[in-house]
């Protein structure tokens, strides 16, 4: 499938730029951007894009970028950090989903949030390293620890089963 951003859709954007049309235009940067379609060039220009997006008010451009990105390995780290720190509805997507999110930011987040939603979306995650389990873990929320004792792609180390069977 071809995921070409036309000149009709820079000429109809420009015509009528609502948020429909925004929304559109992320999804089908984003959509590009993850098929690996674009050259270099082009690759750069739609980071340049979502940066841009990442400003727009309206909750759904910035959904649909998610939509597009959160999977993508290759997407911008800072656009997938400022992505994760959005509302909830956008940043639980990317915490359970970006194969970006390194240990270390993931750990940075669960530190700095008391958002149950963001922490099960973490806690989520195909796989939880040692380190990020203990982080969750030490929130000492019972939907948390749930969330991973649900998950089969948790490494529980000895001291992380300790705090899990204590709280």
């Amino acid at each position: 499938m071809a995921i070409n951003l036309t000149k009709a859709d820079i000429d109809l954007l420009i015509r009528e730029p609502s948020g429909d049309m925004r929304a559109t235009i992320a999804s089908k940067v984003g959509k590009g951007f993850h098929s690996h379609i674009f050259t270099p060039r082009e690759r750069q220009l739609a980071e340049d894009i979502f940066r841009l997006l990442l400003r727009d008010t309206e909750v759904r451009v910035r959904k649909a970028l998610a939509v597009e990105l959160k999977s993508s390995p290759d997407a911008p780290h800072d656009v997938i950090r400022a992505l994760a720190a959005d509302v909830t509805e956008i940043s639980a997507q990317i915490l359970e989903h970006s194969p970006v999110l390194t240990d270390e930011d993931l750990v940075e987040i669960i530190q700095a949030t008391q958002h149950v939603v963001r922490l099960v979306a973490i806690a989520s995650r195909k796989q939880v390293t040692g380190p990020v389990c203990s982080a969750l873990l030490n929130k000492k929320d019972i939907a948390v620890a749930k969330a991973l004792t649900h998950n089969k792609g948790v490494e529980f180390d000895d001291r992380s089963f300790n705090t899990l069977i204590e709280h």
